[in-house]
């Protein structure tokens, strides 16, 4: 089967797998995707991922599961996208984690850049998470 993810909606298709396994007793089949859902919902020793290498293609056999199963680490770890968040929203990373490591977290300018990624992401991202946990160590609150 051929990328049975498109049309589908992203809840179908982390269950389609699940249906596709109760297609009669000792069946085979091979399905090609570019879905992170279907990735992540399939055990890994059942996924081949195709590489190119030097002009040719090679099949990876992953000898271990992912770290997660969220799309985004499917995303880096197995199809090895690079950048999973906006740009925009990564070079804001970039600045925050930069005031808050110089312990600039209360200065007029972490708090715009502050302000930039709360319309982005919620302040209990795990972004968000780790910069608290930053301030923490240090003793801040």
């Amino acid at each position: 089967m051929d990328e049975p993810e498109v049309g589908l909606h992203p809840a179908w298709q982390q269950k389609i797998m699940q249906i596709y396994s109760r297609i009669g007793k000792n069946n085979q089949f091979i399905v090609a995707t570019h879905s992170p859902q279907i990735i992540a919902n399939t055990p890994y020793k059942n996924l081949i991922i195709l590489h190119k290498q030097d002009n040719k293609i090679v099949a990876l056999y992953p000898n271990h599961p992912p770290a997660g199963v969220d799309a985004n680490s499917i995303l880096a770890e197995v199809m090895g996208v690079e950048q999973v968040l906006p740009q925009d929203v990564e070079e804001l990373h970039r600045q925050y984690r930069k005031l808050v490591e110089n312990k600039q977290e209360n200065s007029p300018e972490a708090d715009e850049v502050k302000q930039k990624l709360l319309q982005r992401e919620s302040n209990d991202s795990k972004f968000m998470q780790e910069m608290r946990f930053l301030m923490r160590l240090r003793g801040n609150k």
